[in-house]
């Protein structure tokens, strides 16, 4: 019994020292950081659903600003929040070729092909088949279209007289009405029909439930090989 008890209390104690050497590479590198929790580092909040991944950011962002960047921790993991647009600009153009690979893994057959889901000589290739539709010609001849969409839309809350506004609706509304202008070059009616067309293709394509989809999301982002593992898109 004696032996058992010395045998968990060596291994708990060789933990809780692992895990302090994990947390201390921040304050070695005398980077800010927030306070951790062990294990979850700092994205407990976002795995548990009491905060989104863009409300953690947001706020590790504005809490720090007095810093170029701050440090924080992906469960054991360090990561870093760039603040200063010159290091951003660095790291995403003067040496991109040592950051370009992306954390974020997804088995979505139309994911992989998401410039932001993307690394290596494959996004080099995307980006050559994007970039001609992103040049300054062609977002002034998207500007109309958009400039109708913002029209419609605000005639569309107007006439909600006072009803609560579905900000998720409207926003999805918005961008349908967008995408079928500036890429295929339709009319969405997007705040014209009940339910349009591309919003019913998108229904189709994802995953209904907000929370599971959330949940999917948060692990998708936070835990990717674990998504991968169980073939979570």
């Amino acid at each position: 019994m004696i032996l058992l008890f010395s045998i968990i209390l060596s291994t708990l104690l060789l933990l809780l020292y692992f895990l302090r050497q994990k947390y201390a590479y921040w304050k070695n590198q005398e980077v800010p950081f927030p306070k951790t929790t062990l294990l979850f580092g700092n994205i407990g909040e976002v795995l548990f659903l009491r905060t989104t991944l863009s409300e953690f950011f947001d706020r590790l962002y504005r809490t720090y600003e007095d810093y170029s960047y701050v440090g924080f921790y992906n469960f054991l993991t360090p990561a870093v929040v760039i603040r200063d647009p010159q290091i951003i600009s660095e790291v995403l153009i003067q040496n991109f070729e040592s950051f370009h690979d992306v954390f974020i893994r997804t088995p979505d057959d139309i994911a992989k092909i998401n410039p932001f889901f993307v690394e290596g000589d494959r996004w080099k290739e995307m980006r050559k088949e994007i970039a001609p539709h992103l040049s300054s010609l062609k977002i002034r001849e998207m500007r109309p279209h958009i400039e109708t969409g913002c029209r419609l839309m605000i005639k569309y809350i107007e006439n909600l007289n006072g009803d609560n506004v579905d900000a998720e609706d409207i926003t999805c509304r918005f961008t349908g009405n967008n995408v079928m202008a500036c890429a295929y070059g339709l009319e969405g009616r997007c705040f014209e029909e009940e339910y349009p067309l591309i919003l019913k293709i998108r229904d189709d394509m994802t995953i209904h439930n907000p929370t599971i989809a959330a949940i999917n999301s948060t692990i998708g982002i936070l835990l990717p090989n674990i998504a991968n593992l169980l073939n979570m898109s």
